[in-house]
């Protein structure tokens, strides 16, 4: 998720689908490097998304879970939770 916009989008189509299956939700914004303001711009709207769509899900009683990191971070390095039957 890279923007408020899209995620304010997606919400209710995302909720739904998992409503429908009874799934948990993980929402991502990865941000790619870069310098300067515009990382640091890149980053606000991608934590403003990812905070947006998590609240929004958690309202319609949607478990989910959100992750933000950098492109340059090593997938062996950040590990997923497993959901333990509760939301944040």
């Amino acid at each position: 998720m890279s923007s408020p916009w899209a995620a304010e989008k997606v919400a209710d189509s995302v909720a739904d689908v998992a409503k429908r299956l009874s799934a948990e939700v993980l929402v991502v914004h990865v941000s790619r490097p870069s310098g300067g303001q515009l990382r640091e711009q890149e980053q606000a709207d991608g934590e403003a998304a990812i905070r947006l769509l998590r609240d929004k899900l958690q309202q319609r009683d949607v478990p989910v879970q959100d992750l933000l990191m950098s492109a340059t971070t090593s997938p062996a390095r950040f590990s997923i939770p497993q959901w333990n039957g509760t939301s944040a």
